[in-house]
Formats: C-alpha cells, structure tokens, sequence
C-alpha cells in the first residue's frame, strides 16, 4: 500500500469528523477555488453550431477538473457569455446557461456539455461568419458554482481562442 493511498484515506476520514469552521482554516476558500479548472474539451469539436437542424443550436463541451484531494464537488450551474472572433472582429454572440447537477469526486476530470438553442439574429450572424471563414475563433467567460461539505465555490475563468466548428 503507498503513501499517498493512505495519506488520501486518513483525510477524508479528518474532513468527515473536524467541523467546517476548523476546515475551513486548515483548507480556506482560495486554495479550493484554485482545485477547480475549466476548460474546453480538448476531443471532437468541443464547440459546435449546428445551423440546419429542426432547432438551430449551440453545444459546447466544458473539462472540469477537480484537483482537490479533499472534496467532492457537485456543480451548482455554469453561467457563460460567449464573443465570435472573425475577420470582422469581435461579435458577443450568446449567454448561455448549464443547470445539471453532476458529481466531480476528488482528483477527477468530468466533460459536461451545455445546449444552447438560437434565436434568428444569431444565427444570421453566424452564416455570415461562415461565408467568410468555415472556423471562427470564440472567448468564453465562465463562471462556475459548486457544491461542496464546505459550502458553494465560485470559479471564474476566461477560455480564450476556441475553435469552433459551423455546421
């Protein structure tokens, strides 16, 4: 048995029986922000508008990471504005919102993916952007809430120059 399999054991056995307020010294809120990272998906076409189905729609594939050896995380809702970068410049385009619940367990990667349904002037907006160029580049402000034995944590971040994909 290693180290590091008992060192983990020993600690989730001490974040169950300490009280938050003694945790929440030992393993303050900053230090659990910096546990938490987001990111596209690096597989497939993490971003994808899709523009000649029945409803035109956007899906974006989202990498949290939970590098906590403590916590279990549960996403609360992921909250994201999206620009489109083209040879025009930069457009805002959508905000969109993903409300499912999944468990992240420590030390554990989950891909999520939100849907985004949209409206007639995004959609033309990005036909235009197709004609001009098929991969237009997107920044993505996100900002993620999560459960925790210690309560809600709040990570910000901003994805910038994602390649999407227009279909």
């Amino acid at each position: 048995m290693s180290w590091e399999v008992i060192i983990n054991f020993l600690s989730s056995i001490i974040m169950g029986i300490l009280p938050k307020f003694i945790l929440n010294r030992i393993y303050p809120p900053s230090e659990r922000e910096k546990d938490i990272d987001i990111d596209i998906r690096s597989s497939g076409d993490p971003i994808t508008f899709s523009l000649n189905g029945e409803i035109p729609d956007l899906h974006i594939y989202f990498k949290i990471t939970n590098k906590s050896p403590y916590l279990d995380l549960n996403i609360d809702r992921i909250v994201f504005d999206m620009q489109l970068k083209s040879e025009r410049g930069h457009t805002s385009l959508l905000h969109g919102t993903f409300l499912d619940k999944p468990q992240i367990k420590r030390k554990e990667s989950k891909n999520v993916m939100a849907k985004v349904e949209l409206k007639s002037s995004q959609i033309k907006k990005l036909e235009e952007v197709k004609q001009e160029q098929n991969s237009p580049y997107a920044t993505i402000c996100v900002h993620a809430y999560f459960d925790s034995r210690l309560g809600e944590i709040k990570k910000e971040t901003h994805l910038k120059n994602n390649a999407c994909k227009i279909e």
